[in-house]
């Protein structure tokens, strides 16, 4: 581990070490974005490059795939484009900062508490959810369950307990619906709209 001038949260490294050489740096990422209160706190959408890279730098040497020079170049290589254009990458959100969600979703979801606003926002930016998600989250219209929930954990306040106990209720009240597949990932829409 090297000595850093940035303080990090310890949580934040043990989290990303216990994944071990399954981490990625867009996951490691989604942990800063989520859990590191500099980067929630910040005025800039996403994080910045330098606080990714202290992160990487901070994992325990050995067994792991995120290395300082694998987020240099994933940030270099960072999508310009304000909306969704798919998962697996980071989106340039700012000076210096990335995230795993385009600035357009920062704008639009950040503070937000409420998951079907997640769900109505995410729709109406992807136009056609389907090909927007590809396979992910099984087949048709709507979110996948899991890049909705991280959506609002790394974008909104909500915990991941609290934003899918949100969900359950909202699919209770008929406000949301899953398709019928039984996909693990199933994908969210609401009720009663046209998500073509």
């Amino acid at each position: 581990m090297a000595d850093t001038d940035i303080d990090l949260i310890d949580d934040v490294v043990d989290a990303a070490a216990d994944r071990g050489d399954n981490l990625v740096t867009t996951e490691l990422t989604a942990l800063v974005e989520r859990h590191d209160p500099v980067a929630i706190e910040s005025n800039a959408f996403g994080v910045s490059v330098d606080r990714l890279v202290a992160y990487a730098d901070a994992l325990p040497e050995g067994g792991h795939e995120v290395t300082p020079d694998d987020v240099r170049a994933a940030a270099a290589e960072a999508v310009e484009s304000e909306s969704w254009v798919g998962g697996g990458r980071l989106y340039a959100t700012g000076d210096d900062h990335v995230s795993v969600y385009p600035r357009e979703w920062h704008e639009a979801l950040a503070g937000e508490d409420d998951v079907r606003r997640f769900v109505e926002t995410i729709i109406a930016e992807v136009g056609d959810s389907e090909a927007a998600f590809g396979e992910g989250g099984g087949r048709g219209p709507g979110v996948p369950e899991n890049v909705l929930l991280n959506a609002v954990t790394v974008l909104g306040t909500p915990t991941w307990e609290e934003a899918k106990a949100q969900l359950e209720s909202l699919r209770d009240d008929d406000v949301v619906a899953e398709r019928l597949d039984q996909h693990p990932d199933a994908r969210v829409e609401l009720v009663g709209v046209d998500h073509g």
